[in-house]
């Protein structure tokens, strides 16, 4: 007989479910870390800053979420083990992973300095890996299936100028995902990521400006040349990006790894 398939609301329930979200103070991060916890998820936020990810971590408690800031940088190990660690004493091993943390400097290639390029891909792409892998190896020991969600970007497919750091990791991730879902299967850990297009956030509005003031033309212009580019007539919202995320991690999307999910509207069909 057929397994009796999971009920529609059981799909998206993460109750008691370990989530840590990197990069979470703010943008798709904060985004993703509110679905979570909205599907019932505890939510650990990683991040740099302080004042950011304190004030996320307070808004969401005041929601209700179970919800705690652990502060470290993703490109140091020593951060990493300790963040996981402290995570773990809390509410028990991570079961939910999503690698969101990175930084988009728009720097010409002749321009770009050893090391402007090793922050970048040390940031964008190793700290993806030390997380994966820190996280991975405790659901492992621990015999837990899990989740990982790497953020990547339509620019790892489609690069800009002055970008070619960010899109080198960015193609990393996408590489990255696929062999950590290899590696990974068995263990019952699906790995998947996400490429974003362009999304209203403060980052993407800084890069916006960056974008603008490169070309001698205003933000209102550059929004407007791509918009112009999008199907779907509009830029995205970090919540379009959150709401894949949750599918990715649940249930829902048990049968999914090592893929890659577009969110763009449609821009690279343009």
């Amino acid at each position: 007989m057929p397994d009796q398939p999971m009920p529609l609301p059981s799909m998206f329930d993460l109750t008691e479910r370990v989530c840590l979200v990197s990069g979470g103070a703010k943008g798709i991060g904060l985004a993703i870390a509110s679905r979570l916890a909205e599907a019932g998820g505890q939510i650990a936020i990683l991040d740099l800053d302080d004042t950011g990810g304190e004030q996320a971590a307070s808004d969401l408690g005041a929601a209700g979420a179970s919800v705690q800031f652990v502060q470290g940088d993703v490109s140091k190990p020593a951060d990493v083990a300790r963040v996981v660690e402290r995570v773990e004493k809390l509410w028990g091993p991570v079961d939910i992973l999503v690698n969101n943390a990175g930084i988009y400097p728009i720097i010409p290639t002749l321009a770009c300095d050893e090391t402007q390029w090793a922050r970048v891909i040390d940031v964008n792409l190793k700290g993806v890996f030390l997380l994966a892998r820190a996280a991975a190896g405790r659901m492992v020991e621990t015999g837990r299936a899990g989740a990982i969600v790497n953020i990547a970007s339509i620019n790892a497919f489609r690069p800009l100028p002055g970008l070619a750091a960010y899109s080198s990791a960015k193609a990393g991730i996408a590489m990255l995902t696929r062999s950590l879902a290899l590696e990974f299967g068995r263990f019952g850990i699906r790995v998947n990521s996400i490429s974003p297009g362009g999304i209203e956030t403060p980052g993407g509005r800084d890069a916006n400006r960056a974008v603008a003031d490169a070309f001698g033309i205003t933000s209102e212009q550059v929004t407007a040349g791509y918009v112009s580019r999008v199907p779907l007539g509009r830029m995205g919202r970090a919540d379009d990006v959150a709401l894949v995320a949750l599918f990715l991690v649940s249930p829902a999307a048990a049968y999914l790894t090592g893929t890659d999910v577009v969110v763009d509207g449609g821009y690279v069909l343009s």
